[in-house]
């Protein structure tokens, strides 16, 4: 019987070593999977956030052009009753705006709001400011006091923005007369009808002109989100009913 210890000691010994060789086995593949999974979640975390990015870009381009619908094609006529038409565009030259990019000034109907300085007609000024496409509003000019500063409201469309453009569309010269009747419109002639270049975008939109284009057009260089160090272009067209130029289709 003296004889059996040592042989039980020996088997007793030699198990604790497997028992150990397993622990270690063990803990080598749960790190493997352990750094498997983690690398995994990362990936997943990484498609997440682009997707996150992307659509908060596209929300933003949807909330600008929608916002933009909402306003542009609202402008209001050289001949309305209240005589505060103002549109035109015009460079930068300060402080507050990127230099080189144009500002386009325009009165609007801003529609039945709380705070009545901004109801009905307004003055608006889209512009761009660091890196971020503003529209700033006062009440209409008619409204404006010598004594006390008008009051004036800013919000911001879109950021990233990095460069900004307007275009403007002058149709043919065609027979708009019978169209305009047919709309129940006065029919004036303008200083705009003496441009020749008709049928082609103009750059830049004076005041003088004494009319508003068919058509405007906004053109953005944004930063992209997809592409990070590229630039994005955004375009956005939107029509002027109240103008006398109206385009006219051949049937």
């Amino acid at each position: 019987m003296k004889t059996l210890k040592p042989i039980t000691s020996i088997i007793s010994v030699c198990r604790r070593y497997v028992l150990l060789l397993e622990v270690l086995i063990a803990m080598v593949l749960t790190m493997v999977l352990l750094s498997v999974l983690l690398s995994f979640y990362l990936q997943i975390n990484k498609v997440n956030a682009a997707q996150e990015l992307e659509q908060e870009h596209s929300f933003g381009k949807l909330f600008l052009s929608t916002r933009l619908a909402s306003i542009i094609p609202r402008v209001v006529p050289v001949n309305n009753p209240d005589k505060d038409y103002i549109f035109f565009s015009t460079l930068n030259n300060d402080s507050e705006t990127k230099p080189g990019t144009p500002s386009l000034f325009f009165t609007f109907d801003n529609g039945v709001k709380l705070d009545p300085d901004f109801s009905n007609h307004v003055l608006g000024r889209l512009y761009l400011s660091n890196g971020k496409l503003s529209l700033a509003i006062w009440p209409s000019t008619t409204r404006w006091s010598e004594t006390e500063v008008p009051p004036i409201k800013n919000e911001v469309l879109f950021d990233g923005v990095e460069d900004l453009s307007f275009m403007f569309y002058l149709p043919p010269s065609r027979q708009r007369k019978i169209v305009l009747a047919n709309r129940k419109t006065v029919f004036t002639e303008t200083n705009l009808m003496k441009i020749e270049t008709m049928g082609e975008w103009k750059t830049e939109w004076q005041q003088e002109y004494g009319d508003l284009p068919a058509l405007v057009r906004i053109i953005l260089a944004v930063k992209s989100k997809s592409k990070p160090g590229t630039l994005e272009p955004i375009v956005l067209t939107y029509p002027l009913p109240n103008s006398f130029e109206v385009i006219v289709y051949e049937q």
